[in-house]
């Protein structure tokens, strides 16, 4: 029953009383009734009665005219009602790289945490309203699918629509298992080329929805691209992005600006050393830059800016780690130390034991521009309670201070906390703690994505994406049933009519998030693999049987 339909059935039950005074007509009192009170009554009046209002009359009231609209829009009245339904931890911002003050992590990051995603709209817009929408809209699941075909048709005019099949242009390269990254304007795609071909990184606009430019390095040797990362710390306007490439290269460009008008400039290109194997990943932090190939060869480098003398960007090595296994897959995070020139580089990693079952290592190597190597620790999980370790080999890995997650072919995501804990001299030693894990997922969990500040971690697998909060509005670690779910027309098609048994051919292969969208690369369809397959046929494809990836952005601000 509609709000409208409620209030005329009320209004016959109630008999009819003229309280109009002696002498007035009633057609006169009807016409005081519909006197404007928003050109009568001053802002103050009115915006104190609508404190007494809820987040739904507030909505109601902005549709009845543009001056009830400016009313019902003010910031007050919406920083009220977020506190009240939203609590926020205390919004601390986090330590310049200089201070000695201890973190919170107890050693895990330069600083205390931040006061979470939604803090970056509040600062960027002080915008309350948006704040209220954007979280009510991540704990009720609305989102709005936008779909970027990655071959560079139109994208569809129902974005929440199931998309056809189409084919690949001739001038556009075949996609398979492709790198991914993501920032707040763009989405990078570096395919992977069967001939190790080096066919550059891919920009293509979140907001327009179109391919704007390929980063493209100078460098006449030809290899492919393996390991991509953006650089989320640098406080510029623009983004430093690294690919590392199977030769062991690495290249690093700079793009700034929008859509309409952007721009980028290949910094320098790092060589790797003769022999060098592919870099499994990359990491970039200000200047600081490091790579891990499958040799599990951890080298530190510096970026050096252009001189007087030379205009070009150069790079020193640092320093260089070697380890004797390494076990895909790996994750590289580098961030900032307690002091000006220091650093923290964590490195998790999949590790097998003699029982043939998996689980995760971590190590932690702090390291001084001037100084050289200053720690280097090694992190194996503890227990809490009970922790089985895993059988199923790990899918992906994410360690984002102080979490590490994992996720696991069998549908399982595992928690580890890296926490400082008490020892008997009064001092701390900092361990890694199996918090819980995820049963959730009805397939194998294909990707993954984790913010540390907040605590919000995204998996994503064939039967969809799940959100999940790993800590209360007060910071305190939980482990709570995800609070949202995410299903696209595509991916549960597929995953009816295949009868829950495949594994992942439509799905997310790799998941990325801010304060307003998930963005997921759903990498390419081979109709033709798929039917041979279950033929038992040359499972072989062609350029033309391969459809290239799509971008899917679920987007919590738009709805």
């Amino acid at each position: 029953m509609s709000l409208q339909s409620l209030q005329e059935k009320d209004r016959r039950k109630r008999p009819r009383i003229n309280h109009s005074p002696p002498g007035r007509s009633t057609q006169s009192l009807i016409g005081q009734q519909r006197i404007n009170f928003a050109g009568v009554l001053s802002d103050e009046v009115i915006l104190y009665i609508l404190t007494y209002l809820s987040y739904q009359d507030l909505a109601r009231l902005s549709r009845a005219s543009w001056q009830w609209k400016r009313l019902a829009s003010d910031q007050a009245l919406w920083k009220t009602l977020f506190v009240g339904r939203f609590p926020l931890r205390s919004p601390i911002e986090t330590e310049p790289a200089h201070s000695t003050a201890k973190g919170k992590h107890g050693g895990t990051g330069p600083g205390r945490r931040r006061s979470g995603l939604a803090g970056d709209i509040m600062r960027e817009q002080c915008d309350w309203l948006s704040m209220y929408i954007l979280q009510h809209n991540w704990n009720a699941g609305n989102y709005r699918i936008t779909n970027i075909d990655l071959s560079g048709a139109d994208p569809p005019a129902d974005p929440a629509s199931e998309r056809q099949p189409t084919t690949s242009h001739s001038d556009m390269p075949t996609m398979c298992t492709p790198i991914v990254a993501f920032t707040t304007d763009y989405v990078l795609v570096a395919p992977k080329h069967d001939h190790s071909k080096d066919i550059g990184v891919q920009v293509w606009s979140i907001d327009q929805q179109r391919h704007i430019g390929t980063l493209r390095r100078t460098a006449e040797e030809t290899a492919a691209i393996t390991s991509l990362r953006v650089d989320g710390s640098a406080a510029r306007t623009s983004k430093r992005v690294i690919a590392g490439y199977s030769n062991g290269d690495c290249t690093i460009w700079e793009i700034s600006g929008d859509a309409g008008r952007w721009s980028s400039d290949e910094l320098c290109t790092i060589s790797g050393r003769p022999g060098a194997r592919t870099l499994l990943g990359v990491a970039i932090c200000d200047d600081v830059i490091t790579t891990c190939s499958s040799q599990f060869d951890v080298v530190l480098y510096r970026l050096l800016p252009p001189s007087h003398t030379d205009r070009k960007w150069t790079w020193k090595l640092l320093n260089r780690l070697q380890s004797r296994v390494c076990w895909a897959p790996v994750d590289l995070h580098l961030l900032r130390g307690r002091t000006l020139d220091t650093y923290l580089l964590h490195i998790s990693y999949a590790s097998p034991t003699p029982s043939l079952e998996w689980q995760v290592g971590l190590e932690r190597v702090t390291f001084s521009l001037t100084r050289g190597i200053i720690s280097n620790e090694h992190f194996s999980p503890k227990p809490a309670k009970f922790m089985a370790r895993s059988v199923s080999p790990l899918t992906c890995i994410k360690f984002r201070p102080p979490y590490l997650v994992t996720a696991h072919a069998d549908n399982v995501v595992q928690v580890y906390n890296l926490i400082p804990t008490p020892t008997a001299r009064n001092a701390s030693r900092t361990t890694l703690v199996h918090l819980s894990p995820l049963y959730a997922h009805a397939a194998a969990v294909t990707a993954l994505e984790l913010d540390g500040d907040s605590g919000k971690l995204v998996t994503g697998g064939f039967d969809g994406i799940k959100v999940w909060e790993l800590q209360d509005e007060s910071g305190r670690i939980v482990v709570r049933d995800p609070t949202t779910t995410l299903v696209d027309a595509d991916w549960q098609g597929d995953w009816e009519r295949r009868g829950h048994t495949s594994n992942a051919e439509r799905g997310p292969k790799w998941l990325g998030f801010d304060a307003g969208r998930i963005v997921s690369f759903s990498g390419c369809h081979c109709s033709k693999s798929a039917r041979s397959a279950s033929d038992g046929a040359d499972s072989s494809c062609s350029p033309a049987d391969v459809a290239t990836g799509v971008v899917k952005i679920f987007s919590f601000l738009d709805e």
